[in-house]
């Protein structure tokens, strides 16, 4: 890609984020206004909008094609370098669940 293009394409995304941001915000305001079953799917929109705002923020860059990975694996390609492949993996899923569960991994306090 060029950089005209690596340009467009991080303001695309800062631009979506923004897009998905308000009108996350402007369920939740919505919800406040209502209640009951309204309410509550109005609620549900506005987290999935949130995850979708979360997802819109990870790094494109760091996507790893993982059942191509796991055809690697099953095929002995990094039985040398197991260790650095699960410490991928396991950064993967902590971005994740940094998307999926914002806050999964911190400590839990008494």
């Amino acid at each position: 890609m060029s950089d005209t293009t690596n340009h467009a394409l991080s303001w695309d995304t800062a631009a979506g984020r923004e897009l998905v941001s308000a009108a996350a915000n402007e369920v939740r305001t919505l919800a406040e206004r209502t209640d009951g079953v309204v309410r509550k799917r109005l609620l549900v929109v506005a987290h999935v909008l949130e995850l979708a705002e979360r997802e819109l923020s990870t790094a494109p860059g760091n996507a790893v094609d993982a059942a191509a990975l796991a055809r690697e694996i099953r095929s002995g390609a990094h039985d040398q370098d197991l260790i650095a492949q699960a410490v991928r993996l396991r950064e993967r899923v902590r971005r994740d669940l940094a998307v999926a569960h914002p806050g999964y991994d911190e400590p839990v306090r008494p």
